[in-house]
């Protein structure tokens, strides 16, 4: 399995809060389409 560490799972938690705050472009996209799901309608 896969291990961390508070500071990884706080970090994980503000990506996923604000991932337009994120600076890196492959890592924004990634995050935008893991959550799409959760957003999109129709």
């Amino acid at each position: 399995g896969v291990k961390s560490t508070i500071e990884d799972m706080a970090r994980w938690v503000q990506i996923n809060l604000k991932p337009l705050d994120i600076t890196e472009k492959t890592l924004q996209q990634g995050i935008q389409v893991a959550q799409s799901r959760y957003w999109q309608t129709g």
